[in-house]
């Protein structure tokens, strides 16, 4: 989610940065923080007492718990990495962003809303990041005045995030009254009739 979040944004130059939450390191040191330019990767190691806190927290403050070292290892590799303040601040915004939507993430997939020509209804793409239940995808047909027609869920049901299977929605178009959603091979995945 947070990763969704911070899309774009520089930190250290890494393509990958892994957050170690156990002390077994597969790379020989004592190192906190180790960034390999050659390969873009990053790694940081938890400390001790933030493995402890999060091996303490219980169903409902765990995801907090975890929040909050999650913000604080960012920030550190942020300033490590000698980030301009906007970064910093960027990493904090998104970090409240998401704690205040309760851990869920609704983005709206633009290339994917198109407007019909033919009965000026908007279909709008959603992809939804949780926590708690995954990824999942939906849908909503809006008329000129934005009233919602109809909605559906794409996928019958959330699932972990899965980047390849995300790419599974890549075109969508209106055929007459029909809303039809196609894959990267052209292949139709779904379609759903609007309201006369």
């Amino acid at each position: 989610m947070i990763e969704e979040e911070l899309k774009g944004t520089a930190i250290d130059g890494s393509g990958k940065i892994t957050i170690y939450a156990h002390q077994v390191r597969p790379v020989p040191g004592n190192e906190t923080y180790i960034c390999d330019q050659n390969f873009h990767i990053s790694i940081y190691y938890l400390a001790q007492e933030e493995i402890t806190a999060l091996e303490k927290a219980d169903k409902d403050t765990e995801p907090m718990v975890m929040w909050e070292i999650l913000r604080n290892a960012l920030l550190d590799i942020a300033q490590r990495s000698h980030c301009p303040e906007d970064v910093c601040k960027k990493i904090e915004t998104a970090f409240a962003h998401i704690a205040d939507n309760h851990f869920v993430r609704e983005e709206r997939i633009n290339k994917l809303t198109k407007r019909s020509k033919t009965n000026g209804l908007t279909a709008h793409v959603y992809r939804i990041l949780s926590a708690e239940t995954g990824e999942g995808w939906h849908i909503k047909i809006a008329d000129r005045k934005g009233s919602i027609c109809c909605q559906e869920i794409l996928d019958s049901s959330m699932k972990y995030v899965d980047r390849l299977g995300s790419r599974l929605y890549a075109k969508a178009e209106w055929r007459g009254n029909t809303f039809v959603i196609r894959e990267r091979f052209g292949r139709e995945v779904f379609c759903i009739n609007a309201p006369a």
